[in-house]
């Protein structure tokens, strides 16, 4: 463990370790670092990234007035669970898609939105 990782405790229904740990499986990743991932990407801007993290996602949860609980299952239940339809993707059922995002959209959401949503449509057309 990193001399600049914290340690926290957080209390997950089963169902969602095991989501962790499949996701952690197909990213190739520990749980500890798909879990400082989803925060990063959930909470990116929230924040100043130089506190320590327990500060950070305490803050983050106050912000939203939810406690560190709440926000973690949320952070799991919004990224790891199955869509509206119940579908999941697991190991050996997915191939992945890369898109490079350029730089410039970073920080304007109304033109990366339109971005993406360009090339959502491209990789529709490509695969439906």
């Amino acid at each position: 463990m990193s001399k600049n990782s914290k340690i926290i405790s957080v209390s997950i229904r089963p169902e969602q370790h095991d989501m962790l740990r499949k996701a952690g499986k197909i990213k190739r990743q520990g749980i500890s670092e798909l879990v400082r991932n989803l925060i990063d990407e959930h909470l990116e801007g929230t924040s100043a990234f130089d506190e320590s993290v327990d500060e950070w996602l305490e803050e983050a949860a106050q912000n939203k007035d939810m406690t560190t609980k709440e926000l973690a299952n949320d952070l799991l239940k919004r990224y790891l669970t199955p869509d509206e339809k119940g579908r999941s993707v697991s190991a050996g059922e997915a191939f992945p898609v890369v898109l490079k995002i350029p730089v410039e959209l970073k920080g304007n959401r109304q033109e990366l939105a339109k971005w993406l949503q360009s090339r959502a449509r491209y990789i529709l057309e490509k695969l439906g």
